[in-house]
């Protein structure tokens, strides 16, 4: 009975540890299968001896496809190595290890943070649980926050713009990517701070910056301002910036935000238009007064030109008339300088010995540069002549000589030379010269601090400066080329940092007649006489009255009139009787001369017409042709009479 007694309780005790052991079977099951995560239990081989149905499901595989079968071979995993590495350290030692695994799955990338663990059982049997948890939603947010993170930083850089956030609570600063390379700092390195935010501030602003700073912490708001900044290399930028406060629920500010924007290269372009429209007020003005000016230098020239006509004169009296018709020729020149800094023009070219015209320059250029800068000039004893606009070869050597004074803050040399360059080829392959063509050099070397080659690429570039704001327009060195290649030249540099700067112009040789005849005056001027009548039309009474005496001395009749309304008034029989209408351009009363003579020649069609003005051609006036049918003040009067004799076909 006791044996059957302990048997049975022996059954019982059997049957209650089976269904414990099922109970903690359907718990293991529960748990193992009913896991959100991706559960896998290997053997040390790496062989798979269990996946709960999350496996399945994301890998869309059976269980019995799966057992028994090797992991990383088994499913697309695209870090194998890694995969590798991380079971044999959980096995090596370290018991647990974790790995970032990327996976294909149905055509699409899938990311897994895998946690590997190092297992036993009772019987010592070791096995590698491995818990995968998907993390593709979150890895896409991080790639998606990264676009946008640079996305932000591109817009920065291209706006140049930078962005910050002061916490009022704790004091701390914190500066955007785009604010760090603003003020020219290493995020590494430097901390930003408040302090240090001021001390980058331009000494002149930083009370201007406090103040509103102050008034915007009071009143919990801020306009916006610009300012300096002095960056470590000792340059300055122009800042814009903006910013607002943010307050907590309870209305208490807690930090302020903001962006900064650099506005140097604008505040840059804001000064060069203003001195764009200064030089164009100052040009208006220029042409003016070279205007008014032509018309009194054509009075004196023009009597000095009469009182030349005379042999008989003493010598001291010619002397006069000499002295007196080189100072209005340098004054003539002066007026023909102001107008091409009024207005755009062709070149108005004649023979010049290049030499001549240099030395003419020594004496402005000396106060041009300065007494701390020595000029020496080079030249050969023969003359050189070019075929040039001598006002715009003037702009040319003082723009040049500005340019090397201010290269040499502290004093030096500057040299200014002419030579003659022969050569059998090309100067720099491009040029356009003539192979044998002779060639007059015209050189401007300075001993300053020279320029690098990013630099020299720029140079001639309209508004380009390496000087500070306020201290160039970039015109000069630009002016310099236009005029250059205007007179089919060519212009070449030569520099380095701290070596100077040579700049050579080349123009072709003249080699044909000069500007020069040996006729004598009187001889001259007996082939000058001439008949016809001639309708003078000029507001200015001392040009109109020194024009008539010089065409009727000469054989013409003259008749003259102050202005082109008063013109317009004459009958058509009198028309008819005139040979020749010699007018002014700009005059009074709102009818210009060539008004006048479009009018003209609605009722005579074969009017002659020459016309008179201070002012150069200009692209509009293309019936205009000088010396044929266009004459510039001041003129002598035997230019005017020349053109007078063919235009009229040499009437007599």
């Amino acid at each position: 009975y006791s044996l059957r007694r302990r048997v049975a309780w022996q059954t019982r005790e059997i049957k209650t540890q089976y269904q414990k052991l099922a109970e903690l079977g359907l718990k293991y099951s529960t748990l193992f299968q009913g896991a959100k995560d991706l559960i896998v239990l290997l053997d040390v081989n790496g062989l798979v001896l269990e996946i709960n149905n999350v496996v399945s499901t994301f890998f869309n595989k059976h269980q019995e496809e799966v057992i028994g079968a090797r992991f990383d071979t088994l499913f697309p995993i695209k870090d194998r190595p890694a995969l590798e590495k991380a079971t044999k350290d959980c096995l090596n030692g370290a018991g647990t290890s974790s790995v970032e695994l990327s996976i294909e799955n149905n055509g699409s990338t899938r990311f897994i943070d895998l946690d590997v663990q190092k297992l036993s059982d009772s019987q010592g049997q070791v096995y590698l649980f491995c818990i995968g948890h998907d993390i593709t939603d979150r890895k896409l947010a991080e790639e998606e926050l990264l676009k946008h993170r640079q996305l932000f930083e591109d817009a920065e850089n291209i706006g140049k713009t930078g962005s910050w956030e002061f916490d009022l609570e704790n004091q701390k600063l914190i500066w955007s990517k785009g604010a760090f390379k603003i003020f020219g700092t290493d995020p590494r390195f430097f901390k930003p701070s408040i302090d240090a935010f001021m001390m980058f501030v331009h000494p002149e602003d930083k009370k201007h910056v406090q103040d509103l700073i102050k008034t915007g912490m009071e009143k919990k708001s801020f306009p916006p301002i610009e300012y300096r900044i002095v960056l470590p290399d000792k340059s300055i930028k122009y800042l814009h910036s903006e910013k607002r406060m943010v307050l907590n629920s309870d209305g208490k500010p807690v930090k302020l935000i903001g962006i900064i924007r650099d506005i140097t290269e604008q505040k840059e372009m804001e000064l060069q238009i203003r001195q764009l429209q200064k030089i164009e007020v100052l040009g208006q003005l220029a042409g003016g007064i070279a205007h008014d000016f032509n018309n009194i230098l054509t009075v004196i020239r023009g009597h000095v030109g009469l009182l030349k006509l005379y042999n008989n004169l003493p010598n001291e009296i010619q002397d006069s008339i000499k002295q007196i018709s080189d100072a209005s020729e340098k004054a003539s020149n002066l007026t023909r300088q102001l107008l091409t800094f009024s207005r755009k023009q062709e070149p108005q070219r004649a023979v010049h010995n290049l030499i001549e015209v240099v030395s003419g320059l020594s004496k402005m250029l000396a106060k041009l540069v300065g007494d701390n800068i020595n000029i020496e000039f080079n030249f050969p004893s023969q003359p050189l002549y070019v075929y040039a606009d001598r006002g715009m070869i003037e702009q040319v050597i003082m723009n040049l000589s500005v340019n090397a004074r201010d290269a040499m803050p502290q004093g030096g040399k500057l040299t200014i030379g002419v030579s003659r360059q022969k050569r059998s080829g090309p100067l720099n392959g491009r040029d356009d010269f003539k192979v044998t063509t002779s060639l007059v050099c015209l050189e401007v070397t300075d001993t300053g601090i020279g320029m690098t080659e990013e630099v020299l690429e720029h140079i001639f570039d309209p508004f380009f400066t390496t000087k500070s704001v306020g201290s160039g327009t970039g015109l000069g060195l630009a002016t310099v080329y236009r005029i250059v290649k205007q007179h089919n030249g060519l212009i070449k540099v030569d520099s380095s940092p701290g070596k100077g700067s040579t700049f050579r112009i080349y123009f072709e040789e003249h080699v044909g007649e000069k500007n020069s005849s040996q006729d004598s005056v009187s001889e001259k001027d007996k082939l000058l006489y001439g008949s016809g009548t001639i309708l003078v039309v000029e507001d200015e009474p001392m040009v109109r009255a020194l024009i008539k005496g010089v065409l009727t001395k000469h054989g013409y009749k003259v008749i003259d009139m102050a202005l082109a309304t008063e013109a317009l008034a004459i009958s058509a029989d009198a028309l008819d009787s005139i040979d020749l209408l010699l007018t002014d351009i700009s005059m009074p009363g709102g009818v210009s001369g060539i008004d006048l003579a479009r009018q003209f020649k609605t009722t005579k069609k074969d009017l002659k017409v020459i016309y008179i003005s201070g002012f150069p051609i200009t692209l509009d006036m293309t019936e205009l042709v000088e010396g044929i049918n266009f004459i510039r003040k001041p003129f002598q009067p035997e230019e005017l009479l020349d053109i007078i004799k063919n235009m009229l076909g040499n009437k007599s």
